[in-house]
């Protein structure tokens, strides 16, 4: 049985993982915002932006996945 982030990664080619980092980058936000990664319902990524609030972001709408070592800076 496949859960929701393995359908994620295979249906839209990116690297999503729990507890993974992302930086979205959306106008209306000022800028970009980072958050992890907490799950995924059906195909959107469940994240915890690093401010405490939750939300649900398209997998590949205005997402960068990063890397260990750009999620440390």
């Amino acid at each position: 049985m496949t859960d929701a982030l393995d359908y994620v990664r295979d249906h839209y080619k990116v690297p999503a993982v729990l507890e993974g980092r992302i930086r979205f980058t959306w106008p209306e936000y000022d800028g970009e915002r980072l958050a992890s990664i907490v799950g995924a319902e059906g195909p959107h990524l469940k994240v915890l932006f690093d401010d405490g609030v939750l939300g649900q972001l398209h997998p590949t709408w205005e997402i960068e996945y990063l890397t260990t070592e750009e999620a440390s800076r």
